[in-house]
């Protein structure tokens, strides 16, 4: 899937195997970006999360194919 909007995929900083699996997985995908988690604290997620890339909404069409292709990396 290609073109339009981005995503940026935010893995909590303590799942540093999930990160390397995603990045991996998603390198050839130019509109989906990976990244580990760096802030602490409060501020730190502890769940995966899914955003638009430059704010607004994250379309339908993008958001299924990226959840679909979470479940198959977490599913091996």
């Amino acid at each position: 899937m290609s073109g339009g909007a981005g995503c940026l995929i935010i893995v909590p900083g303590d799942q540093l195997e999930l990160w390397r699996r995603l990045t991996a997985h998603f390198s050839q995908h130019a509109n989906v970006t990976v990244r580990l988690d760096a802030r602490a604290g409060d501020r730190a997620t502890a769940t995966l999360a899914l955003f638009s890339v430059g704010g607004g909404s994250l379309g339908p069409a993008l958001r299924a194919h990226v959840e679909e292709q979470i479940r198959l990396v977490c599913a091996t």
